[in-house]
């Protein structure tokens, strides 16, 4: 859960700051929406995260419980990289209309 935040922060927040300068090079919009911009990314972005995180965990755990099995320290970093690659595919606008 905390490997999926920390992902989400770093894919949402340039993310964000891109919508920002680009709606800021327009100057259609006030400056207090123009702030919100990269708000609401960072924090839209932080929160399914961690809520899928947190999902993708409790099954892994149920997972690794009920095969007696030891979870490595390296299945919650590389589940929350898969996470965040899955979200970086699938928003590109030709990706979701050949699927």
């Amino acid at each position: 859960m905390v490997w999926s935040v920390l992902f989400a922060l770093a894919v949402y927040l340039p993310a964000g700051i891109w919508a920002f300068v680009t709606f800021a090079k327009a100057k259609t919009l006030r400056w207090y929406t123009l702030i919100m911009i990269p708000i609401i990314f960072v924090v839209g972005g932080s929160l399914a995260s961690f809520v899928i995180g947190s999902i993708i965990g409790v099954a892994l755990a149920f997972v690794y419980n009920a095969g007696f099995f030891v979870m490595s320290t390296w299945i919650p970093f590389l589940w929350a990289l898969i996470q965040i690659l899955v979200v970086m595919v699938g928003s590109y606008s030709t990706i979701t209309t050949i699927l």
